[in-house]
């Protein structure tokens, strides 16, 4: 493990977590008597846990071929990305109306700036 993952990246993931779930939410999302959440749709629960379980696997498939670093973060990265990207689909498509995936949307972003400047003092 590189010592720049724990000096730009951990704190970044954090600041993006707290942004992103800790304040986004509070303005963004719109809730009520007649809003559904994650927990009132169980498909969706269904549907998220199935996008993990598969990324999980295939992040541990990567890492057992052992590829060189660069490429071996750099899929890591296009997994996190694939996985944000289906949850925000899947928020989209079963909770209409709270713009739950708006909040989705602000990961995507912040992980992606969190990943390019790890990126850009890593690897240039």
């Amino acid at each position: 493990m590189d010592s720049t993952i724990f000096t730009v990246l951990l704190p970044g993931v954090l600041l993006v977590l707290v942004v992103v779930y800790a304040l986004l939410p509070r303005w963004i999302v719109i809730t009520g008597p007649d809003k559904p959440s994650h927990e009132d749709v169980p498909k969706l629960h269904r549907y998220m846990n199935i996008v993990i379980y598969a990324h999980l696997v295939l992040m541990f498939v990567t890492v057992v071929l052992e590829f060189s670093k660069f490429y071996t973060e750099l899929i890591i990265f296009a997994l996190l990305l694939t996985m944000s990207l289906a949850f925000m689909f899947l928020e989209k498509k079963y909770l209409p109306g709270t713009r739950r995936y708006l909040v989705t949307l602000c990961w995507i972003v912040g992980m992606c700036i969190a990943f390019g400047i790890y990126g850009w003092i890593t690897f240039y």
